[in-house]
């Protein structure tokens, strides 16, 4: 499998970042530069399309994502352990693929319709959200690290 993005070049963003409140928009313009580029963006979702219809390549693209992104930035996460770490970024990742599939791949509108600086604004708080490095929820519950176990 051919991955039209350099790893390494991707992972400098996230070694630049100074706090941890910063990781979650260095994420989403990460994202949207790779997805929205006319370089990168259609071998991406063309590269999509086929691990889809194919376990073999699913399992390569996953393996990518985990080896390339998911690894390398859970490390950024502070007071995390890795476990809960890998479990918030993969909880990223399924919001971005989401994300991809319905604008990029399904066409669906409102979302296939914004440019990329707003999706980037709308994108953002809510991967801050599922980082858990947002504001405590008004009840004034935060969940316990153990709760991120098993689910």
């Amino acid at each position: 499998m051919e991955i039209p993005v350099e790893p390494q070049e991707v992972l400098a963003r996230f070694e630049a970042i100074g706090t941890a409140d910063e990781l979650p928009e260095v994420i989403v313009r990460a994202f949207v530069d790779i997805w929205e580029s006319p370089r990168s963006g259609p071998q991406m979702r063309a590269l999509l399309r086929r691990a889809l219809e194919d376990p073999e390549r699913f399992g390569a693209l996953v393996d990518f994502l985990s080896t390339a992104a998911v690894e390398p930035v859970s490390a950024r996460l502070e007071g995390l352990s890795p476990q809960q770490a890998r479990l918030r970024l993969t909880l990223v990742a399924s919001h971005l693929l989401g994300t991809v599939v319905i604008r990029g791949l399904m066409g669906v509108e409102p979302p296939a319709g914004l440019d990329a600086e707003r999706l980037v604004e709308l994108l953002e708080p809510a991967i801050r959200a599922d980082l858990a490095l947002g504001a405590p929820p008004k009840d004034g519950h935060r969940a316990r690290p153990e709760d991120d176990r098993g689910r």
